[in-house]
């Protein structure tokens, strides 16, 4: 018997959308644009924003669409469309700091407006097409009247994971031409620790540079804010 799912999403048209973007400092100094994962807001950053060593920088952390006060509950799951959207709230070429499924984000990003990228930092980014599918105890989230019983946040994250793998498939990763810094901690239970070999892998047009952290967990943001800003800086 074939089991057919209906995937009905909440979403949008993307010319309806913009982007709450929280912002800290001078918009005349160098820019850093701060893209969270899934779920997640802005505040996902408020340990980095605290930092006072970047207080002479311009920090832009977006609501991703669906989250926070962009269009709560509201899904764009492309990430072709979710880069235009940060790249329309962007007027200055910026290091882009991508956490979780906000790597993803962030890349694509890149490849999309590479003008607009100085460099990329990478926080335990969602990048292994085969490691982001969904486990099979996930499957009942493929019915949308199960997910529709979640509240708006999560939904909206399901619905991102579920469509994810598709979209990075497409991903050119070896086209990045962009200084590439890749954070993990050796704890993580989110994202697969093998990420940093398919990263190696496949960033062939770039130097990548690693930074693998003991007793380190997911939560980068919150964690380790004084290393990430220290990298920021590096690549200012």
């Amino acid at each position: 018997m074939k089991i057919v799912f209906l995937l009905l999403f909440f979403t949008l048209p993307l010319s309806a959308r913009s982007l709450f973007v929280k912002t800290q400092g001078d918009s005349r100094n160098a820019s850093v644009i701060l893209i969270h994962g899934s779920p997640g807001t802005s505040e996902t950053f408020a340990r980095l924003f605290s930092v006072p060593s970047l207080d002479h920088f311009y920090l832009q952390a977006p609501d991703r669409p669906g989250y926070g006060k962009s269009h709560p509950g509201h899904s764009v799951t492309s990430l072709s469309d979710q880069a235009r959207l940060v790249a329309e709230s962007m007027d200055h070429t910026s290091v882009i700091v991508g956490y979780s499924y906000g790597g993803a984000v962030a890349v694509k990003l890149a490849l999309l407006y590479p003008e607009k990228v100085k460099a990329l930092i990478l926080l335990a980014p969602a990048l292994n097409p085969e490691l982001e599918k969904l486990k099979w105890w996930q499957s009942p989230a493929y019915i949308s009247i199960i997910r529709n019983l979640l509240p708006s946040d999560a939904r909206v994250s399901m619905e991102e994971s579920i469509a994810l793998p598709s979209f990075l498939h497409e991903l050119a990763l070896n086209e990045i031409k962009v200084p590439v810094v890749y954070v993990q901690g050796l704890k993580d239970k989110t994202v697969s620790l093998k990420t940093a070999d398919y990263v190696k892998e496949h960033f062939t047009g770039t130097h990548v540079s690693f930074h693998l952290m003991e007793n380190i967990d997911h939560h980068l943001p919150e964690k380790i804010p004084a290393l990430i800003a220290g990298l920021i800086e590096e690549q200012i």
